[in-house]
């Protein structure tokens, strides 16, 4: 049996990895892309530090995750591809998350290291941050953080309630100078500009050779390619080069140096990409020449002149692969909708013929509503039908007859988040947006708390668009149809 732990003990060393940060601005990774999700060689920065931590003897990493977890989850899963034990924590505020340093139950005197999921550091920086209450720098120009540092449980606790990075950076660098640990050249990269994220790329470059690669992958002259990706024996490859997965190199392309295909990106016949890296799910037309650029899909970051270009999909110069399709209802669901519309079709007469004995307004209202942010940030609409604001039982009857219609024309699904317009859409967190723009706006919605006074907040509602958003199953659906019918007729 092994020896039970000295009750006066240090407490092992707790490790917190923040993968909240977006990606910067002059980044062309899409609307809904995290920093930490970004490319770094042959993976992503935060697959790569799980290696490093793994590397350095730890076993244990707190996850704080924000604006599309699912996403983090999807790369990480469980950590035991490293070997490590995730426990997952979620921020509300992407810009203030190490408020969730407070829930974390730090055993006093437990020393801490505070990292970020976009901020590679080697495994020698991580052991020496588990030795000692240090900060981790780095010098170029000047002397800066590296987004590193160990500290005591206590001062965690007295960390502002609200703190960002900018105040979490003067808390690191208030460290006595000789206390400080210096990451030299190869232990540490970052992703906080595009210029930031090629220069990244130069770590696993220039190490083909060695562990930094995969050991599947298949050694080139030039450099690696995943056993997944074609390269045409007549492509011009020079080195050093890395070719993702998913990846395909035409006849005639010019590849290189300093280049990184990272996955599923099409490089057609005669096109010449040196010195660049390009995101997944891009097609570069052979006509096209990336030289010192950050690529994906339509949108260009050219690095020489800090100059970002969208350029036309019908060009065909430079694409996405595969487009984000809009959700919408199948064939059989729109025809159920035409069938119920059909047979309530002498209902909606008798209800105009109310409204018009009432001197009320005869048909239901149009609706513009928000469905997502296109990847040029300019929001994407729909109009839809539904009740009018403070309505009695047959406007509200009116209202789901139009919204019956718009499952027909394929408007909306049968299940899905409420409408919203401009206003409304930007009171969500940036997270939710995300969501949102993801799901399909519905004719039927989850149900939501209500106040004290008997009504939904937007906030009650957000939660149960949000809700329903991650739970889609068959039970769900049903439980839905049972809610909204005792919310509507009380039984």
């Amino acid at each position: 049996m092994p020896a039970a732990a000295h009750p006066n003990a240090e407490p092992a060393p707790r490790v917190v990895l923040f993968m909240t940060t977006p990606s910067a601005a002059d980044i062309p990774a899409g609307a809904h892309s995290l920093a930490c999700l970004l490319t770094l060689g042959t993976s992503t920065f935060a697959e790569r530090l799980m290696h490093s931590c793994a590397q350095a003897g730890l076993r244990e990493i707190d996850v704080v995750v924000s604006e599309s977890p699912e996403s983090v989850r999807e790369r990480l899963g469980d950590g035991s591809p490293w070997g490590l034990a995730l426990t997952w924590h979620l921020a509300k505020d992407t810009a203030t998350p190490y408020t969730a340093l407070q829930g974390m139950r730090l055993r006093p005197g437990q020393r801490v290291l505070i990292g970020h999921g976009h901020r590679w550091v080697a495994e020698r920086i991580l052991r020496a941050l588990m030795l000692q209450d240090t900060v981790a720098i780095h010098v170029t120009q000047d002397v800066a953080w590296t987004g590193w540092f160990s500290t005591h449980s206590e001062a965690i606790q007295a960390f502002a309630p609200h703190a960002d990075f900018e105040a979490l950076t003067r808390i690191a660098m208030a460290v006595d100078s000789r206390q400080r640990l210096i990451a030299h050249q190869r232990e540490f990269v970052h992703a906080d500009s595009a210029l930031q994220l090629l220069q990244a790329q130069d770590l696993v470059l220039h190490d083909t050779a060695g562990t930094a690669v995969p050991a599947s992958w298949l050694r080139m002259p030039w450099g690696a390619m995943s056993p997944n990706a074609i390269v045409h024996p007549q492509a011009k490859m020079t080195g050093p080069v890395l070719v993702g997965a998913g990846c395909t190199v035409g006849r005639d392309a010019q590849i290189g140096p300093g280049t990184v295909l990272s996955q599923d990106v099409l490089v057609a016949e005669g096109a010449v990409v040196r010195d660049s890296l390009v995101l997944p799910n891009t097609y570069v037309g052979g006509s096209v020449t990336l030289e010192h650029a950050v690529a994906q899909g339509n949108a260009l970051q050219n690095l020489k002149w800090s100059v970002r270009v969208t350029l036309s999909r019908e060009d065909a110069m430079l694409t996405p692969l595969v487009s984000a399709a809009d959700v919408k209802p199948s064939w059989s669901g729109r025809l159920i909708a035409l069938s119920l519309a059909v047979l309530a079709a002498p209902l909606l007469a008798m209800l105009v013929a109310v409204q018009a004995l009432r001197q009320r307004p005869l048909i239901w209202q149009n609706f513009l509503a928000i469905t997502k942010r296109a990847e040029d940030g300019q929001l994407c609409a729909c109009r839809v039908r539904q009740a009018r604001s403070n309505a009695g039982r047959a406007d509200w009857l009116l209202g789901r007859y139009g919204a019956l219609l718009d499952v027909v024309q394929g408007r909306r699904n049968w299940f899905g988040i409420r409408p919203r317009d401009a206003s409304q859409w930007y009171a969500l967190g940036r997270d939710w947006q995300i969501l949102f723009g993801r799901t399909a706006l519905g004719f039927f919605h989850a149900p939501a708390w209500v106040d004290r006074t008997g009504t939904h907040s937007s906030e009650s509602l957000a939660a149960a668009d949000a809700y329903f958003s991650v739970c889609t199953g068959p039970q769900a659906r049903f439980r839905i149809l049972i809610l909204s019918a005792r919310a509507r007729w009380h039984f």
